[in-house]
């Protein structure tokens, strides 16, 4: 019986709103899944070596499993397949499809990152803010209307101030908000509920 691998994009609506730490929770939810990282360099991040239209595709433990990278943490998760996709802005239509493809034997991966949904789509995106920043990445802001669910991560403690269900409606969100806390017992049960119908496991 042939398994069909599916793939479920988290993105952030800007660096700094936990979108790590809930991967990282999720992946006990995701028994056997992949996690694929994705870095777009431009700008001021472009690297030397790598031209704009090039990438390259990192799956070497010893430079994945270096303690305290994401990477790293993926695999103390449980991931059972880990890669790093590194291009540059015109790299990505022939990157993206290559780099998931790594996963096609296992049942599903977590592509981390905004852009790479443009050139292969999921099949469930989740974008994840936070009440305690309020920027909108440009790629994150062209995503909100195809989400399928925008996470507002609450920490423990915040009084908000920052971002608001009001402000990712107005922005274009027309999913549901999930605003919680992603390392408490509550988001693990709302999310695993979620996952269990997106990804009901094979018969």
């Amino acid at each position: 019986m042939m398994v069909i691998m599916r793939i479920l994009a988290i993105g952030g609506m800007s660096s700094g709103v936990g979108k790590t730490t809930m991967i990282c929770r999720l992946l006990p939810s995701l028994p056997g899944w992949g996690v694929l990282k994705t870095s777009v360099r431009s700008g001021k991040k472009a690297r030397s070596d790598l031209p704009p239209d090039r990438y390259e595709i990192v799956t070497s433990p010893g430079e994945l499993q270096v303690q305290g990278k994401d990477t790293w943490r993926y695999h103390q998760a449980g991931a059972a397949g880990l890669a790093w996709l590194r291009t540059g802005p015109q790299g990505l239509a022939e990157g993206v499809p290559e780099a998931i493809d790594r996963f096609r034997k296992l049942p599903g991966v977590v592509v981390e990152g905004n852009s790479h949904t443009f050139h292969q789509a999921p099949d469930r995106l989740v974008l994840v803010a936070s009440t305690r920043l309020t920027e909108i990445k440009p790629t994150a802001g062209l995503l909100l209307p195809r989400a399928d669910l925008v996470v507002l991560n609450r920490p423990a403690g915040d009084d908000g101030g920052g971002m608001t269900r009001q402000v990712l409606t107005e922005a274009g969100a027309a999913c549901r908000i999930l605003e919680e806390d992603v390392l408490s017992r509550r988001f693990l049960g709302e999310i695993g509920t979620l996952l269990s119908t997106w990804f009901p496991p094979s018969p």
